[in-house]
């Protein structure tokens, strides 16, 4: 695993084990974790009137933004990403929501309203309860072999791995 989405696991776990439990967003220090923040994003949970969970993003950093060629903050998740998209990154939000553990993947994606066409990474997500105890917010690290070069590839690639890792 990159060492940029290893010091989000740490830092994780480390808040997690000096609280006894998952930590909330309020636990989270991002001035900790200030040298990762510009490939930080934190999602929150929201849950509509009829019961339906999106994603709003809170935070999308810098480098996010320029890789993928547009900020989506403050954006729907299911906004962002075309349907296939969507639901795989709610099955592992929901995932590690519900497990209380990070999960990390390798795949590829395409950002609506990008400019580029695909974006090949590695990305790791950690849960973070909201006031009420309850589920309520991914914050999670990408990691690119492809920053700074241009993506044209119009196929996603045909393995994709994902997997989440034990307590050590």
């Amino acid at each position: 695993m990159p060492p940029v989405l290893q010091e989000l696991v740490e830092y994780w776990r480390t808040v997690r084990e000096r609280l006894g439990r998952v930590p909330s967003l309020s636990d989270i220090k991002l001035m900790d974790i200030y040298k990762i923040a510009p490939r930080l994003f934190i999602a929150d949970r929201i849950k509509t009137e009829d019961g339906i969970i999106r994603y709003r993003w809170r935070y999308w950093g810098t480098t996010l933004s320029r890789f993928a060629g547009v900020d989506v903050t403050g954006k729907y998740l299911d906004e962002t990403h075309d349907e296939k998209a969507n639901a795989a990154a709610m099955k592992f939000y929901e995932w590690s929501l519900e497990q209380g553990e990070p999960h990390h993947s390798r795949q590829g994606i395409r950002v609506i309203g990008s400019q580029k066409a695909f974006w090949d990474y590695e990305r790791v997500i950690v849960p973070l309860m909201d006031k009420a105890g309850q589920p309520g917010h991914i914050v999670g690290v990408y990691f690119s072999q492809q920053e700074g070069q241009s993506s044209k590839s119009e196929s996603l690639p045909n393995e994709r791995i994902s997997y989440s890792f034990p307590d050590s």
